[in-house]
């Protein structure tokens, strides 16, 4: 049985235990900014969320062997969205327990409409369970957005059973390169966020006291058929919150400047290109 602890164990039908938890003080501006963007794009994420979901099926598909051969477990996805991934795990093996925990409300309420799994509305740098109860954690596209890498990687090491494994795919700092240069090419500032580095991870889980089975890296990417199809896609999936963002409104000559430098610089097929960087982490609880 897992046992919880602390907050983020009320039901989610309850608006207001929900909204009591947001406004606790754990959660910051930023967290709650970041939850109610997600919230906002969870009645659209499933459809839009392509890259999100080919990097989740890339995941899967290397701990296949442990999802269906292993005995029963118990898997925890953190920052589980809508519910891709947990869908993906009860539909390869049915017989384990599987949790999805979200920052995001609205998230949650999406996720419960595809898949019988348990769900808690808490944040991965706090996690309201108790300590050596999960067998596997499971995280897709999500932990970029921690403020924390080493409180990340703490809970994780807390909330593992010993020889407890987790399987990580986080967006890398030099993600959306083009965006990056395309923004230093108008002369504007960053609105691209600034993720924590690989050396960041690495510290982190050093410190958490996990061992690194394997990390290795991986490109995604999207073709578009113009810069504002482009742009939506990440706005689409919750990914537009630029945190601390200071940067002026653009407008629209910037956009028109933008696009004539893409189709420059990036153009493949037709198509105006968006690359995704992301770090596959394999990690193991000795003790």
């Amino acid at each position: 049985m897992i046992k919880l602890e602390g907050q983020g164990t009320r039901g989610l039908n309850n608006q207001a235990d929900h909204t009591a938890v947001c406004q606790s003080n754990y959660y910051s501006k930023v967290k709650l900014q970041l939850a109610k963007t997600f919230s906002k794009a969870a009645k659209v994420y499933q459809h839009k969320a392509e890259i999100q979901q080919c990097i989740a099926n890339h995941l899967l598909d290397r701990i296949e062997t442990e999802i269906r051969h292993k005995p029963p477990i118990h898997w925890l996805d953190l920052g589980c969205g809508s519910g891709y991934l947990l869908n993906q795990l009860v539909q390869r093996n049915n017989s384990d327990t599987h949790i999805g925990i979200d920052i995001a409300h609205g998230m949650l309420v999406e996720a419960q409409q595809i898949t019988s799994s348990s769900f808690l509305n808490a944040d991965a740098e706090s996690l309201p369970l108790a300590g050596a109860t999960i067998s596997h954690v499971i995280s897709s596209m999500a932990l970029q957005w921690a403020s924390s890498p080493q409180r990340v990687m703490a809970e994780i090491a807390r909330v593992l059973r010993i020889n407890g494994r987790a399987s990580l795919a986080i967006l890398r700092n030099d993600s959306l390169p083009e965006l990056h240069q395309g923004w230093q090419h108008l002369g504007q500032g960053s609105r691209v966020n600034q993720f924590a580095t690989r050396s960041d991870w690495c510290n982190a889980v050093e410190q958490a006291g996990l061992q690194i089975k394997q990390v290795n890296s991986q490109r995604f990417q999207t073709r578009h058929n113009n810069l504002l199809e482009l742009l939506y896609s990440i706005k689409g999936v919750g990914a537009g919150t630029t945190l601390n963002n200071t940067a002026q409104p653009l407008r629209r000559q910037d956009l028109k400047a933008l696009e004539q430098w893409w189709w420059q610089e990036y153009q493949v097929d037709n198509s105006l290109t968006l690359t995704y960087i992301v770090d596959f982490w394999y990690l193991t609880r000795h003790q």
